[in-house]
């Protein structure tokens, strides 16, 4: 089914993007160190944002004490951070001893617009009968209780 999907054409034309860092552009970039460059990721932002997409979505772990002085009010985007946990968890069944525990966006920073700032929790977990990932989970339980998936607040 992935190799049906991954060759087939798409239906219509997409108006997403992808912009990765390849492992060439984190050694001169960024140096091949992480946490990554505030002012480096903040030039790639910019860069998105002069195309005046509807949406940026950021999935790069952001919460390191330097992202805190982020100055993400300039971009007039609305921008999905993606929150990350410190494990995965191995099953849909996990203990509660094997709660994610979440990790801080924006290095904890808690004073963002959130009518132009999300959350965004990407975590497909398998399921505990055969070890496949069949759903998209809307709440999660973690360490910080149940979380949405996607918060349109911070």
């Amino acid at each position: 089914m992935d190799a049906r999907m991954r060759m087939g054409k798409p239906l219509q034309e997409s108006h997403v993007a992808i912009v990765t860092i390849t492992d060439g552009e984190y050694k001169t970039r960024f140096g091949g160190t992480s946490p990554l460059s505030r002012l480096e990721v903040a030039r790639l932002i910019d860069a998105v944002a002069a195309g005046k997409p509807a949406v940026i979505g950021v999935d790069i772990d952001t919460s390191a004490p330097q992202f805190k002085e982020f100055n993400a009010g300039d971009w007039k985007t609305r921008i999905v951070w993606e929150r990350e946990v410190l494990e995965i968890p191995e099953s849909a069944s996990a203990s509660a001893r094997d709660k994610p525990d979440l990790v801080d966006v924006l290095g904890g920073r808690a004073d963002l617009d959130p009518t132009m700032n999300s959350l965004g929790l990407g975590l497909l977990v398998d399921d505990s009968e055969d070890g496949v990932t069949r759903r998209y989970r809307r709440v999660i339980p973690t360490s910080a209780g149940d979380t949405p998936s996607f918060r349109g607040r911070l």
